[in-house]
């Protein structure tokens, strides 16, 4: 018999944030979820709840967009990183309430 498996709001958002924000690859994310809860997960899991977090942020991405818009001084910083072996350069404005991280060839919000 099959039956879906649901995982709750804490293994989801550690597997999240360890992937988004750590950078950590999908095999080493579900090796860890698996080691420290003891519970089957897997990658197509990390991908769901990736996509689940993207799609649930984009309020939050259009609020900070205009946010970004509004500030007459803002902070950007601007760092490099490697993408199947090409490198790209990242911008990411930040405010108090939040950072956004955009390629540099993105600018829909810059005047």
């Amino acid at each position: 018999m099959k039956q879906a498996v649901q995982y709750g709001p804490r293994i989801l958002g550690f597997a999240t944030y360890l992937s988004a924000d750590h950078l950590v690859p999908y095999a080493r994310v579900v090796k860890i979820i698996q080691e420290f809860t003891g519970v089957a997960f897997s990658q197509g899991t990390l991908n769901t709840a990736l996509e689940t977090a993207f799609v649930g942020l984009e309020d939050f991405e259009l609020r900070l967009i205009l946010a970004l818009r509004r500030v007459g001084i803002l902070h950007v910083d601007e760092t490099g990183g490697w993408v199947n072996k090409v490198r790209y350069w990242f911008q990411h404005p930040s405010l108090r309430v939040g950072t956004r991280l955009y390629e540099d060839t993105d600018l829909p919000f810059l005047p």
